[in-house]
């Protein structure tokens, strides 16, 4: 059975479809983690700082949502905790946001222990990803998918096809970010691979070697080459347009073609 330790508190298991769900708190911060309670976070979330998310990449994965043409409704594809959605509400209050998540028990840890909600301007849909995508006619300004068969990404999230899929449901200048951490950087790359093949030119990732994790951008359309990138993103942060830098993700950015 599993242990909490003096620093934090084992808040609450629940079955998963992928694995044992479990919710770890310290302090004003929440993690969920799956299969083992000393294990990643899959998910964390300061309670009281929804304007900055905690996990390295999803403050990266900012950066393209500030590359899209208009910022009018987004999709999220993974729940966790909800941190990334709880920034975009703060910081763009008027953004449509559609969820989707395949476990129950995961929307229910997140609205009991990580204060999601949704309401007018949130839509869940307990769905698959893939099933969304071919139903939905919405069109996303910005699409994040973020979700996982377990502790790492299955071959159906991240083949052609399903990245085929995200694209086509970008609105005219949407900008569509996929997060990619798997046991080698072999598979990594052909994931990597498969996300260029179904997005326009000038797909680029950025590399979070502290967690590992790998961000993919693709768009409906060339993406900016790295030098107008770059000054995008420093004229981002000299407005202070978000309550963190992203000049630091570039330290590790990468053309995939």
């Amino acid at each position: 059975m599993a242990r909490s330790t003096p620093a934090t508190r084992i808040l609450e298991t629940a079955p998963g479809i992928f694995g044992e769900l479990f919710v770890i708190g310290r302090g004003s911060r929440r993690a969920m983690r799956f299969a083992a309670a000393d294990g990643v976070d899959q998910s964390a979330v300061d309670l009281d700082r929804p304007e900055r998310p905690v996990p390295a990449y999803l403050r990266a994965a900012a950066l393209g949502l500030t590359l899209a043409a208009r910022r009018r409704r987004a999709l999220v594809v993974g729940l966790g905790g909800g941190g990334f959605i709880r920034f975009l509400r703060h910081r763009y209050p008027r953004l449509v946001i559609d969820v989707v998540e395949l476990d129950p028990n995961v929307v229910m840890l997140a609205r009991r222990h990580f204060r999601f909600r949704e309401g007018q301007h949130v839509v869940l849909h307990e769905t698959d990803a893939i099933l969304h995508l071919s139903e939905t006619r919405e069109e996303y300004d910005f699409i994040l998918l973020d979700a996982y068969d377990g502790p790492t990404l299955s071959p159906r999230l991240g083949s052609r096809d399903f990245f085929a899929l995200s694209c086509a449901r970008l609105a005219a200048g949407g900008i569509c970010g996929a997060n990619v951490s798997m046991r080698s950087r072999r598979e990594e790359g052909k994931i990597a691979r498969n996300f260029e093949r179904a997005f326009a030119p000038q797909s680029f990732e950025l590399y979070m070697p502290r967690d590992w994790n790998r961000l993919l951008f693709g768009g409906d359309r060339a993406l900016p080459d790295e030098p107008a990138l770059r000054r995008h993103t420093r004229q981002i942060d000299a407005k202070q347009h978000l309550a963190f830098p992203l000049m630091p993700f570039l330290r590790d950015y990468h053309r995939l073609r």
